[in-house]
């Protein structure tokens, strides 16, 4: 596991509770919208187990969830910088700059596995093409009623 690796781990991690922290405030005022950033918080901890183990405990035919989920941490860290961003210059604090550079990191860790699991999914997706396909070409010779034709 290199330092981006570890990077990603941590930015995951950190991630899990900011989602967390939010899910709780929002499920007060939408529980819908909640639910939604519980289940992404749980998605950053399997983000975590992949990294550090290499595999994969989410089917592959779950990636359209995920690609949700992980569009939420996007946007969370998106409307982080901002906020990061705004606060920085009016009370140029340590803080805000810390806040904005971990914003960014989150949200490159959120387009890079939206990324892994859209290629996931197009691989998922060729491969059952090929296998249509595949399954489509039949030897019509084999069959007793085409060789009576």
């Amino acid at each position: 596991m290199g330092l981006a690796d570890t990077i990603k781990v941590v930015a995951n991690s950190l991630s899990f509770f900011i989602l967390l922290a939010l899910a709780y405030y929002l499920y007060q005022f939408n529980p819908y919208i909640g639910v939604i950033f519980f289940i992404a918080s749980i998605d950053q901890i399997e983000d975590v187990y992949r990294t550090v183990t290499g595999r994969h405990p989410v089917p592959a035919y779950l990636a359209p969830f995920d690609i949700v989920f992980e569009t939420v941490l996007a946007l969370t860290g998106i409307f982080m910088l901002v906020m990061a961003v705004i606060y920085w210059y009016s009370f140029e604090s340590w803080f805000f700059a810390v806040l904005s550079v971990l914003s960014i990191v989150i949200v490159f860790s959120a387009l890079s596995d939206i990324a892994d699991d859209v290629r996931a999914l197009s691989a998922k997706l060729i491969l059952s093409k090929t296998a249509t396909a595949k399954a489509s070409i039949v030897n019509t010779e084999n069959f007793r009623f085409f060789r009576r034709l």
